[in-house]
């Protein structure tokens, strides 16, 4: 299969495009995202995309949010000033190609996909960052669901009635894995005991006072722990990958974490079969996947 395409992951801080050739980055380009207004950062994605855009190369972008894929709406996100903007069709008018845009997480489960060899039957790929989301590919596919919202994980219910999640509910996985809710958690924990919390600028702080044997921490650090080993197992039952990748800047910062996810999946695996393969996640996969899935749709023209 001969292919290509420009993929670009429009992240809260920086803005990545590449020229996707078979799988294969050849060209990256990067710039710092511009968050005060949407045409400024309309303009951003533009500049970063035409540095590595070739003629009639169709154009998939990944970002954070929820997305109308059909429309290239992008209804809200939570980094970014994107409020019910059409992005896909000023960008496409721009380049005179199509141009599709989707969730980061679930175009980067896409990319972890493309790049194993041989390709596992069914992957499952959850991402523990500033929020939780998940991604799941079966048959090479990416399962998207009714309205686009498939395997979001983060707001899925780890203890009713639990921790204020930031989506409005309570109990979420988010509320208590999250590196946001972490932090906020161990902070409000010291507050309660009276002690300091102004250290507790990050959950590898946060992991780090765990470990050093501060109560407060150790108290939120093990809920934490406890909720994204639960969460990936859930997904495991629910979807019986092959592969499991654990990404995100929490996951990735604080390596305990994912050791603490891939042993309890280890042990808590079906008798008599063996535990998905566990994978750290790759860096460049939102790009592989955004560039996979506009030439897709390129192709299904």
């Amino acid at each position: 299969m001969n292919w290509s395409a420009i993929g670009i992951d429009v992240g809260g801080t920086k803005i990545e495009a590449a020229r996707v050739v078979d799988g294969n980055v050849e060209r990256v380009e990067r710039a710092a995202t511009p968050t005060e207004s949407v045409a400024e950062l309309v303009e951003a994605v533009a500049q970063t995309a035409a540095a590595v855009h070739r003629p009639r190369l169709p154009i998939g972008i990944a970002l954070a949010g929820q997305i109308d894929r059909r429309a290239g709406v992008v209804l809200s996100s939570p980094n970014l000033p994107f409020r019910r903007t059409s992005l896909a069709a000023g960008l496409g008018e721009r380049f005179a190609v199509p141009v599709l845009v989707d969730n980061d997480v679930r175009l980067a489960a896409l990319g972890e996909h493309l790049a194993i060899d041989p390709p596992p039957q069914t992957l499952v790929a959850l991402y523990i960052g500033t929020g939780i989301g998940a991604g799941v590919v079966i048959g090479n596919r990416s399962l998207a669901g009714a309205h686009n919202l498939a395997a979001e994980a983060g707001h899925a219910t780890f203890i009713p009635g639990g921790e204020a999640c930031d989506c409005g509910r309570r109990g979420c996985f988010e509320a208590y894995a999250g590196g946001r809710a972490v932090v906020r958690r161990a902070k409000a924990r010291r507050d309660t005991a009276g002690s300091a919390a102004d250290d507790l600028t990050d959950p590898g702080r946060v992991a780090a006072e765990a470990e050093a044997g501060d109560p407060a921490c150790a108290a939120v650090w093990a809920e934490a722990v406890e909720a994204a080993s639960s969460l990936a197992w859930n997904l495991v039952v629910l979807f019986d990958p092959d592969v499991f990748v654990l990404g995100g800047g929490v996951a990735r910062s604080i390596p305990a974490l994912g050791d603490a996810v891939a042993d309890h999946l280890a042990t808590q695996a079906w008798s008599g079969f063996d535990p998905p393969r566990a994978l750290s996640a790759r860096p460049d996969a939102a790009v592989l996947g955004a560039a996979l899935t506009a030439w897709r749709a390129l192709r299904n023209q």
